[in-house]
């Protein structure tokens, strides 16, 4: 199937904030993994940058040519900006019989804690922590 730009503005249109479109856009860009830059995966990048969206994929290839077992990665997951850093997306490894690999997608926060520890050592009771570590 040829990706269709016109088609693809419609539904931006249609589409109320926050957005997530995922499917096969059978595009090749090495922005999302693949080896080379066709000219559909061209248009989607045009499109990624011109209506500010974001790609979710990372370089993980998502489908496998059944008649020379190349793999590509040419189902994309595309979400407005205000949604991108609480999605998260994973390729899953069991094509469980298809030639496209399932995709996972969770929306949600991921508890990190990026503060880094510290402790108040001239307050310690080494005394007690001498004693308690010697029994």
């Amino acid at each position: 199937m040829v990706f269709n730009t016109g088609d693809f503005y419609d539904l931006l249109q249609q589409l109320p904030l926050p957005i997530l479109i995922t499917g096969d856009f059978n595009s090749h860009s090495t922005l999302w993994g693949c080896a080379i830059l066709d000219r559909q995966g061209k248009m989607v990048e045009d499109i990624l940058i011109k209506h500010n969206l974001c790609i979710l994929n990372d370089t993980s290839f998502t489908y496998i040519h059944p008649a020379t077992a190349s793999p590509s990665a040419v189902d994309l997951s595309i979400c407005s900006p205000d949604i991108f850093l609480d999605m998260q997306r994973k390729t899953l490894d069991d094509l469980c019989g298809s030639d496209h690999y399932p995709i996972s997608i969770t929306y949600g926060s991921i508890e990190t804690s990026s503060a880094i520890p510290s402790w108040k050592l001239c307050k310690a009771d080494w005394t007690s922590f001498f004693n308690e570590a010697n029994n």
